[in-house]
């Protein structure tokens, strides 16, 4: 299920804020309150940029489900039914499924390569780095 040890990077955590403080201004109130939430819940959680983490695609995955498990308690308790069903854990796998698509399509993903995700056998990540030069 989830890991609530996941961690985010200084640098996601300076943007996000500057996004809620823009979400704030511009009026959006429930972006500005979900963005601030999400601060709140990571203020104890920030990594430096350059720290080595590991985060491969299943670990993605497996959060999210945990993410859609919490949500299907929520809904059971306001129904006061159980959800331990095999048909709720094929509707989590499908939501995630979904979910995780939807949201690299709106980041405008296009390869699914996370950045944190360890190298196979032989592999090598490559960054690269242009440097422009005014003549």
């Amino acid at each position: 299920m989830s890991n609530n040890k996941r961690t985010i990077n200084s640098s996601l955590f300076e943007k996000i804020s500057m996004q809620a403080e823009e979400a704030e201004l511009l009026g959006l109130e429930k972006i500005a309150r979900s963005l601030s939430a999400q601060l709140e819940k990571f203020s104890d959680k920030i990594r430096k940029d350059d720290e080595f983490y590991s985060y491969a695609k299943d670990e993605l995955k497996e959060d999210v489900e945990g993410c859609l498990w919490d949500a299907a308690m929520r809904v059971a308790d306001f129904y006061n039914v159980a959800p331990g069903e095999q048909k709720i854990q094929e509707l989590i796998d499908e939501m995630s499924e979904w979910f995780i698509n939807a949201m690299e399509s709106t980041l405008n993903i296009s390869d699914g390569v996370g950045a944190y995700e360890p190298t196979l056998p032989g592999e090598e990540k490559k960054v690269v780095v242009l440097e422009v030069s005014e003549e």
